[in-house]
């Protein structure tokens, strides 16, 4: 059997579902393997979990009603979610982050248990905050790539001078999010003011167009360059050779078997803004998720890709 971890409304998920079960193979997709609500052959469950762990052996049990999964019969995981509970209605938000907190980390400790491959078994300081732009710089720099200048600064005037490079204007990047914003007008910078004065805030330059590159096992893709207002941009051979390079580094240095990269072209070269766990098919097209989806299932049966445990 083989566990994909999100749901079946991703288009990774379910692209991936599909493949394995046309080979026949059993496929159980839950978001929360632990402890949630599964359906799992046509039944809807309440998963539950034993894990024995000792300084001698690790075993551990998934009970979905009248079935029972022990951690040999599962062949390969596929991480697509945080595995955090839903919010119920009538649990108070500060339980609900407590709850949320540890039912991740049980998660975390358990796919690591776990003797199968495991795809995107990811470190605990990107499982819990992948999108801290500052933090991601970090690992980029580490790969070979070069980045876009970002400032994080609580002060106004620093704001203004880091924004004269661009007529001005810049966008506002919140650290847990992928959202941008852009500061063009005096509303927006009196409303950055606002924020200034209770935090510091990330800013980079105003956003402009972007391509993707998605890593998937021993699978490469590039998206097409877009921009909001359907602008189409080319990014020249050797650069795209370079990147390619640096996200293989990612990779291995992330520990993971997919990864997305978001590449800038800016004045002639091309720059590194992020990346995500978790690639977007829908930036893509059909032939290209077909082969990042063959990716995930070779890595998924332990036969391709660096960094998949066995």
């Amino acid at each position: 059997m083989y566990l994909l971890i999100g749901t079946p409304y991703d288009a990774c998920i379910g692209r991936i579902q599909h493949k394995l079960e046309a080979t026949g193979e059993e496929v159980l997709v839950t978001p929360e393997p632990l402890a949630g609500e599964v359906d799992f052959r046509g039944e809807g469950r309440v998963a539950e979990v034993r894990w024995d762990l000792t300084t001698a052996h690790s075993l551990s049990r998934l009970k979905l009603g009248q079935h029972s999964i022990g951690q040999e019969d599962i062949r390969g995981v596929l991480v697509r979610g945080s595995g955090a509970p839903l919010q119920p209605a009538d649990w108070d938000p500060k339980d609900y982050a407590y709850m949320q907190a540890e039912a991740q980390s049980a998660l975390l400790a358990w796919l690591n248990s776990l003797p199968c491959p495991v795809v995107n078994p990811a470190r605990a300081e990107t499982f819990y905050r992948e999108r801290t732009l500052p933090e991601q710089r970090v690992w980029l720099a580490r790969a070979g790539f070069p980045t876009t200048p970002i400032l994080v600064t609580n002060s106004p005037a620093s704001a203004r001078r880091f924004a004269r490079r661009w007529g001005g204007n810049l966008s506002y990047v919140p650290l847990t999010s992928a959202t941008r914003y852009p500061i063009d007008g005096p509303a927006q910078w009196a409303e950055l003011e606002r924020l200034m004065a209770r935090f510091p805030v990330c800013l980079m330059e105003p956003e402009g167009p972007s391509f993707y590159l998605t890593l998937a096992g021993d699978r490469l893709v590039w998206s097409e360059g877009y921009f909001p207002g359907d602008s189409r941009v080319a990014l020249p051979g050797r650069a795209k050779a370079r990147l390619e390079g640096a996200a293989r580094r990612l990779l291995e240095g992330l520990g993971v078997q997919m990864v997305q990269i978001e590449v800038q072209p800016r004045d002639g070269q091309a720059r590194a803004f992020g990346f995500s766990l978790y690639p977007d098919f829908a930036l893509y097209g059909e032939a290209e998720q077909e082969e990042l989806a063959e990716g995930v299932v070779a890595a998924l049966k332990g036969v391709a890709g660096k960094g998949v445990r066995a």
